[in-house]
């Protein structure tokens, strides 16, 4: 292969976030997050209309409780991302100050391999006398001792 045809195998899509879909809120679990949240809010100097659009998804997402699934390709070659929007609401202290701005936590989620079962081995002690570890029950493996 010549080198321009790795770079280009390398480039997997513009930068940006593709909108894949919705999901309710309550499929999103914590052990699914794979790094701390980013926030998300638009900048209408960047792109034009970009709060009007996201806007219009904050609340929908409010209403139907449901979380946007996303691609996310953070810059040029640089491997992409499943990220989940899920929307946060403003909220305001008595004073009518803002405590927490509207907008989306950018959740970055698990590929299908990232997921692992561990295994569960039962340990059996052989280092003290009478083949058991001190501590350890062998009728309540999970049992903690005081």
């Amino acid at each position: 292969m010549e080198k321009g045809e790795t770079e280009e195998l390398k480039q997997f899509d513009d930068p940006g976030l593709m909108l894949m879909g919705c999901k309710p809120l309550v499929m999103l679990k914590k052990h699914h997050h794979l790094r701390p949240s980013l926030f998300m809010c638009p900048e209408e100097l960047l792109v034009i209309g970009s709060s009007t659009l996201f806007s219009a998804l904050h609340i929908k997402c409010l209403d139907k409780e449901v979380v946007a699934s996303r691609r996310y390709t953070p810059r040029r070659n640089i491997s992409l991302y499943f990220v989940a929007l899920v929307p946060q609401e403003e909220e305001l202290d008595d004073q009518k100050f803002l405590v927490t701005p509207p907008g989306f936590q950018l959740v970055f989620l698990l590929f299908a391999d990232d997921k692992r079962k561990m295994p569960f081995t039962e340990s059996h002690g052989n280092s003290r006398a009478g083949g058991q570890d001190e501590g350890y029950r062998s009728e309540a493996p999970l049992h903690m001792q005081k």
